[in-house]
């Protein structure tokens, strides 16, 4: 624990809110896979490339956990990196662009900032909005993420089909409402197609909100 404190910082917890209603975040593309080791990382790597010379990119990584035991979300006893110790949720700042953790790696691709949302299944709502208020409210967030579609409708829902295993249960209530599929591997000229689909889909949906149109870099 001490080494990753050494890179990352902690922000405090808030009240569980209520989710009555789908929350809209027009700046927000969120990408889902129907497995795990599908990519997820690799693709948001890439979209925060070609997004970040024309406008502020945030990344976000988010776990959802069923319990506060220090288990592993993906099945196995884990290494209690995502044990909550008590609290509802945590959201933590990457600050280190070195290293292999998937943070890590979207700072490194030019993300100005990248944040990793530990929370209770239930404290999702209460997680995200939180992070909302960390953010600047122009700016485009790429999440990594199938449950957050449960709850917020982005400007764009991105599903990685991996043909080789076997849907997840989180991905199975979600996929239906993917905006793009792309299937894994993809090759180059798939992934530049997605890049291009998924920057017309954030312009054409913020044109109309005054205002909310994410904004450009002042060069």
């Amino acid at each position: 624990m001490k080494k990753q404190k050494s890179i990352s910082q902690t922000i405090v917890e808030q009240p569980v809110l209520n989710n009555a209603i789908m929350m809209e975040a027009p700046h927000l593309v969120i990408i889902g896979s129907s497995c795990r080791n599908s990519g997820k990382t690799t693709l948001a790597a890439g979209l925060i490339e070609q997004l970040k010379e024309k406008m502020h990119v945030i990344a976000l990584k988010i776990t959802s956990i069923d319990g506060r035991s220090a288990s592993c979300p993906h099945g196995s006893k884990g290494c209690g990196a995502c044990s909550l110790s008590g609290v509802q949720f945590a959201l933590t700042e990457e600050i280190c662009a070195c290293g292999e953790k998937d943070t890590s790696r979207l700072l490194a691709a030019g993300a100005e900032k990248v944040f990793w949302l530990r929370c209770l299944k239930q404290a999702l709502f209460s997680g995200f909005t939180f992070f909302q208020e960390q953010s600047p409210h122009n700016a485009v967030i790429i999440c990594e993420s199938n449950c957050l579609r449960e709850i917020v409708n982005p400007a764009v829902f991105i599903m990685i089909d991996n043909p080789a295993e076997i849907f997840k249960p989180s991905a199975k209530r979600v996929a239906a409402l993917a905006d793009i599929s792309i299937r894994y591997p993809w090759n180059e000229n798939s992934a530049r197609r997605l890049f291009k689909q998924v920057e017309d889909a954030l312009t054409q949906k913020n044109s109309g909100a005054s205002g909310c149109c994410p904004a450009p870099l002042v060069t």
